[in-house]
């Protein structure tokens, strides 16, 4: 979402010129200026911004403001007002009668609170993230993109045309009923509240192509999450999850699931049978053993299986083929099945498990980083010289002969080898 209202912003300062000015005594020398980013320090703007009656574009980003002048509201022109990182504790009435306002943004300011906004009919994106709001104001009913993310919320009003909410870490007791009232929302971002439930209602947010719900007290899912058929990223790290619903199998887009600090154990059998993946995180989740069907997941570019109870992998892994990133850290493998098939791993992490030697290597061109600290190697692996993308192998705590070590380093001097 942040993305998408830098895009937006940008787009509109595009249509703007000359280059800004980089003083506000410059720019009042050029009256007709229609973008001005202020990179100076000054605690407030002063009176005197009135005087640019053509800008369209205002962006004044870490100077340190402390207030705005009231006179912000003469700007009739101004389409995107960028103020982040500032010392701001409240806005001037003013700023809610622009009425060719696109985009407010105060992330990171002091805010406790928004003056009404009923004046900015043209309004598209709000992002007011960290600050400490506790409610919102009247006049965004129309808005598309909200990000107010690390704020106080307890509730938020309706606004049926968004298309991109982020309330993340705030103080929400539950799923907030003006999501579900969005039906073009595509992305939605609530971690970081004490959700405790997702209604089953969340099946007709049809649109939906993310859905964070990270760190939300969450103990189960709703089968109708199944039913968001656009769904590509869906984050449900940091929960008290111990099951998955079936239906998770039929999001054929799904492409992103972190289930990272859950507690899913013999009952994460649903996630190896989506095989849109291409990024997974199982790490922390009680796991003992992983079934034939991993290597269904042919599109998988990452994996994540660290701090589990692993004392063997599944000979099918070796089909997937298109791997990047291979965690496998704190488990409990004594061996690895044959590697040399995975010839797109670029990172292979081993640390903290009981291994006493690795797998040929020799094929894998595009490996960078082998990690194996805290295992019980006594050898290093045959061909690690011949690797020409290898540049770091981590290797402290185990046993193997320094020796080996001191000719691997002259053999490839452009290695970091740490023992």
């Amino acid at each position: 979402m942040i993305k998408k209202l830098c895009l937006f912003a940008l787009a509109l300062a595009s249509l703007a010129a000359p280059a800004p000015s980089q003083t506000l005594e410059e720019a009042l020398k050029h009256p007709e200026i229609r973008l001005l980013e202020l990179n100076e320090k000054r605690s407030s703007l002063g009176t005197e911004i009135a005087q640019l009656k053509s800008l369209e574009v205002l962006i004044v980003n870490g100077a340190g403001l402390t207030s705005l002048p009231p006179e912000i509201g003469q700007l009739k022109k101004l389409q995107v007002l960028i103020l982040d990182n500032n010392q701001l504790a409240a806005l001037p009435a003013e700023v809610g009668q622009l009425p060719e306002l696109r985009l407010l943004s105060v992330n990171n300011n002091k805010l406790t609170a928004l003056p009404a906004l009923n004046g900015l009919k043209k309004l598209e994106g709000l992002s007011v993230a960290t600050n400490q709001l506790s409610s919102l104001p009247a006049g965004i009913a129309g808005i598309r993109h909200l990000k107010a993310s690390h704020n106080k919320l307890t509730s938020v009003p309706a606004m049926p045309a968004l298309e991109d909410l982020d309330l993340g870490h705030n103080s929400l007791q539950a799923f907030p009923e003006a999501a579900l009232q969005s039906p073009r929302l595509n992305s939605l971002v609530l971690a970081g509240n004490a959700l405790g439930a997702v209604p089953a209602s969340i099946g007709i947010l049809s649109q939906l192509d993310l859905l964070d719900i990270s760190e939300c007290q969450l103990k189960a899912l709703p089968a109708e999450v199944g039913k968001l058929s656009r769904l590509q990223k869906l984050y449900l790290a940091s929960n008290a999850l111990t099951a998955l619903p079936e239906s998770l199998s039929g999001l054929l887009r799904l492409e992103e699931l972190d289930l990272a600090e859950n507690s899913l154990g013999k009952n994460a059998g649903v996630v190896f049978r989506i095989t849109s993946l291409k990024g997974l995180d199982c790490s922390g989740n009680n796991l003992g053993a992983l079934p034939e069907s991993l290597g269904e997941l042919t599109q998988l570019e990452y994996l994540d299986l660290s701090d589990n109870e692993l004392s063997s992998l599944p000979a099918s892994l070796t089909r997937l083929r298109r791997l990047r990133s291979l965690l496998l850290e704190r488990n409990r493998l004594t061996q690895l099945p044959a590697l040399d098939l995975l010839t797109e791993l670029r990172s292979l992490q081993l640390n903290g498990n009981r291994l006493t030697s690795l797998p040929d290597l020799k094929e894998l061109h595009d490996l960078t980083v082998l990690s194996a600290e805290g295992n019980s190697l006594s050898h290093l692996p045959s061909g690690l010289s011949a690797l020409p993308a290898l540049r770091r192998v981590y290797l402290r705590g185990n046993a193997v002969p320094a020796p080996e070590v001191e000719e691997l380093k002259r053999q490839a001097p452009r290695l970091t080898v740490e023992l």
